[in-house]
């Protein structure tokens, strides 16, 4: 029986509950909105379900993609992980097995994202310098809809952002379900790990949580500080080993304690390093590669794997081989996203090829900011000059001129930042 790359189209809706709520199968995938939101969250489990087998758009591009049509027709990325798992391994997923008695298909995952509010500011997520990041954005019922639907047994991956901020009351939930008989689903967790404190430790060990994901692109810690801009390397770490400690103490299977690892040009060089060390741990790790206009197409830009020579790109797959060889298929390392990544990245260095590109989700709460040269073709002298004094001059003399700008002063700034 044919198999397909991923169980999406026939078991998963991507959530963005933004002022307009957004669902579809995979982030990869273009929006598609919900007209009656109020309803939606009021019907909850049964409304997901409705809408996953009666939405054009959804119907067509599940069509797409069981006639084999993934990338054009369904609109999938073929750097999606799922996909180049597939294309690397053959494992793959049958849609007979998402059915139900009635023939429908289920909605038995959601992956939530509640972002973009954090506590902390990664060079790779949306710079709040160059972007309009609206923090408020997120429509707070959607965790009221996260309970019912984990009580009734669907499984969440919830990602921000971050989770665990107190405005989303993820502790709440878990403490409340942890609470409850015959809870059937359960939770996997994206996080930064600033909020893996003692209480919310016990509330992921008592309560429904299959995994927790930490994001750790690197184990050295000036490195981490550096793209983690905000987050502290000791109280991370030390949190994440302090959780499995507890975890084993207990004689616990679960949940499953991954770190998540974005490679870049920054940290690919001691890519074996990180992955032994949280092997060490007793941890997993999952890897997958950062490319232009992955997360913000800025940083990205300049440190994405697409900058690296053909003959690092080449060493970097050579370790990647070596984790494959060293921990086989199933061991603690996801590699295999990555290693259909940086296939596709070489065969397009090779072919002299752009290759595709992943780009921002367009979720509309994050517009760039204009540039100094736009602003000054429309006329906008003062924001375009105080935008030249903030890149331009060293911070000594940047409140001078800015303060000078502020007060209409336009041709005495500008003077300032030609002498400086």
């Amino acid at each position: 029986m044919k198999n397909y790359p991923c169980p999406a189209p026939f078991s998963q809706l991507y959530v963005l509950p933004r002022t307009m709520l957004d669902l579809r199968f995979c982030s990869y995938h273009q929006p598609v909105f919900v007209n009656d939101q109020k309803k939606m969250y009021e019907e909850g489990t049964k409304g997901l379900n409705h809408f996953f087998n009666t939405n054009r758009e959804l119907i067509r591009r599940r069509e797409e993609y069981l006639k084999g049509n993934f990338i054009e027709g369904a609109g999938c990325s073929p750097d999606c992980f799922w996909y180049c798992k597939w294309k690397t391994s053959g494992e793959g997923f049958s849609p007979d097995d998402y059915k139900s008695d009635s023939g429908d298909y289920l909605v038995r995952k959601l992956w939530l994202t509640i972002g973009p509010d954090c506590n902390i500011f990664c060079r790779y997520c949306l710079d709040p310098k160059e972007f309009h990041i609206d923090y408020n954005t997120c429509d707070l019922q959607v965790m009221d809809l996260a309970r019912d639907f984990v009580a009734q047994g669907g499984e969440i991956l919830l990602t921000g952002g971050e989770p665990f901020l107190p405005k989303f009351k993820l502790s709440q939930v878990l403490e409340q379900l942890s609470n409850s008989e015959d809870v059937k689903g359960e939770f996997e967790i994206h996080t930064n790990g600033m909020f893996l404190n003692e209480r919310n430790r016990d509330l992921i060990l008592r309560g429904p949580v299959r995994s927790v994901d930490i994001s750790m692109d690197t184990l050295r810690k000036d490195l981490f500080e550096y793209l983690r801009k905000g987050a502290d390397f000791d109280k991370v770490w030390g949190n994440v080993l302090s959780l499995k400690k507890e975890r084993d103490q207990l004689g616990l299977k679960r949940p499953r304690i991954m770190l998540l690892c974005a490679v870049m040009t920054d940290n690919y060089s001691h890519l074996v390093e990180t992955v032994e060390k949280a092997i060490g741990e007793g941890l997993m790790i999952s890897l997958n590669a950062l490319f232009k206009a992955y997360y913000s197409p800025d940083f990205s830009g300049a440190h994405g794997l697409h900058n690296l020579e053909i003959q690092e790109l080449r060493k970097l797959y050579d370790d990647i081989l070596y984790l494959e060889e060293t921990y086989g298929p199933t061991g603690p390392v996801h590699y295999h996203g990555i290693k259909g990544q940086v296939e596709n990245l070489i065969e397009s260095k090779e072919s002299g090829s752009k290759g595709p590109q992943v780009v921002l989700g367009d979720g509309g709460e994050a517009k760039r900011k204009a540039s100094v040269k736009t602003l000054i073709s429309r006329g906008k002298f003062k924001p375009a000059f105080m935008k030249l004094a903030r890149n331009t001059i060293g911070p000594r003399l940047r409140g001078n001129t800015i303060s000078l700008l502020r007060q209409g002063k336009i041709k005495e700034g500008i003077l300032n930042i030609f002498r400086n």
